[in-house]
């Protein structure tokens, strides 16, 4: 599942160190050594370990080294680099959009300070991970990979229930349609077959706003272009086809408390269908079959994308090696490295040229993720993220009703410091 941890990059403690002095520039002198520090998952699923090595062999005069962390670890990294100091010249991490407290142009360089688009072109990039990079003064992360809320089925499931027909996965036009497929599919195997991401904190927040994405694209904001929108249709029509499945038994209910229940559900064969990371389809391909599971956009996902998140590299200012920082970041972005990365764990390449040649499942999504969006970066979006959760879960559970739900969550909103991290 997707690492929801606010301070992946880091960093409570910004909001009142601020690190100011010793940013010391990009020198001429030569660099030998490179340290890369990078959160563990990643650096399996983003084959980082396998493109040190190659690097390495590339490059016989340099010294590289790697340094895996845990996502616990690696929100320690603030304390090092708010004292002028850095134990890595390289960091690769989790999505940034965690951490909206981070004024990151304390810590690290941007791609513009470093000149990064004299040596690699913007334009190779698919539009709406690089577009999460960036806020504020420049670009503050180079993309690794990415993910989106979507469906992940499996398809002779969907095929035995009537629904799938020539191995075309069928476009939901709504979620009430969705609940008729979960109706028929409960009828042909006897449980429920359909998993959302319900459990507390940001499993149902990311299912919602995944799904209002999808449906609303870029009207899920005000006028202003950063206020969320709290009321709409396709917002009654998302919450109240929710609550309706709930109801019914058509969800898997262990998904109500475990984050992780859909995805294991589904590699067990035991559910047809589950709403989270779209990587699912391919990394548990092998338990499910070669060739039973695909994709399947959520409603109006393949015309307005879904909720996105990323993994990301940044170059810290205190670090002492920024050149080589850059060269293995653009060696690691090769489409061998980005293509693996997808077709092995369903991790999204984030460079446009690594869909060629592959699976259009892959091309159809890149279309999607082109067009998604992350959660916006308020300051206080932690805040907003955690009280957004347990409307959700009181609602689904029947303790408040829409209407109640609609006026908390525009309440909830207006709380809230909604500025926008620069």
């Amino acid at each position: 599942m997707k690492k929801r941890f606010i301070l992946v990059w880091v960093l409570i403690l910004t909001a009142f160190i601020v690190y100011g002095a010793g940013q010391k520039e990009t020198s001429g002198k030569k660099e030998n050594s490179l340290r890369i520090k990078c959160v563990s998952w990643i650096a399996k699923k983003a084959f980082v370990s396998q493109a040190i090595k190659d690097f390495k062999k590339d490059n016989p005069d340099l010294t590289v080294t790697i340094n895996l962390v845990d996502e616990a670890n690696a929100q320690t990294q603030s304390i090092i680099w708010a004292a002028g100091k850095s134990d890595c010249d390289l960091f690769i991490g989790v999505d940034p959009s965690t951490a909206p407290k981070f004024v990151s142009q304390n810590y690290i360089y941007t791609m513009e300070d470093l000149k990064f688009w004299d040596k690699y072109s913007k334009d190779k990039f698919v539009a709406g991970p690089l577009k999460e990079s960036t806020f504020g003064s420049g670009t503050r992360y180079l993309p690794l990979m990415a993910e989106i809320e979507w469906y992940n089925i499996n398809t002779e499931m969907f095929k035995a229930a009537g629904i799938m027909k020539d191995d075309k996965v069928p476009v939901p036009k709504s979620w009430e349609q969705i609940n008729e497929w979960s109706r028929i599919l409960k009828k042909k195997y006897g449980r429920p077959m359909n998993s959302l991401t319900l459990a507390p904190g940001a499993f149902i927040v990311d299912d919602y706003d995944g799904a209002v994405q999808a449906l609303m694209g870029s009207r899920r904001f005000e006028a202003d272009g950063t206020t969320l929108v709290t009321d709409s249709p396709e917002i009654r029509q998302i919450l109240t086809t929710r609550k309706e499945a709930w109801d019914e038994g058509l969800l898997l209910k262990s998904a109500l408390t475990d984050g992780g229940a859909g995805r294991d559900a589904y590699a067990a064969g035991k559910i047809a269908m589950t709403s989270e990371s779209n990587s699912r389809w391919v990394a548990k391909e092998k338990d499910i079959g070669i060739g039973k599971t695909a994709p399947m956009a959520f409603p109006g996902g393949l015309e307005n994308g879904s909720l996105m998140w990323i993994s990301a590299m940044a170059i810290p200012r205190s670090g002492s090696a920024p050149n080589l920082a850059q060269k293995f970041s653009i060696y690691l972005l090769q489409d061998k490295y980005q293509k693996a990365m997808m077709t092995t764990y369903g991790k999204m390449a984030v460079v446009k040229s690594a869909y060629q040649g592959v699976d259009k499942k892959f091309t159809q999504m890149e279309k999607a993720l082109e067009k998604s969006t992350p959660n916006p970066m308020y300051k206080d979006f932690d805040v907003y993220y955690d009280k957004l959760g347990d409307l959700l879960q009181n609602y689904i559970l029947g303790k408040i009703d829409l209407n109640t739900f609609l006026a908390k969550h525009a309440e909830l909103l207006k709380s809230i410091d909604k500025t926008i991290v620069q």
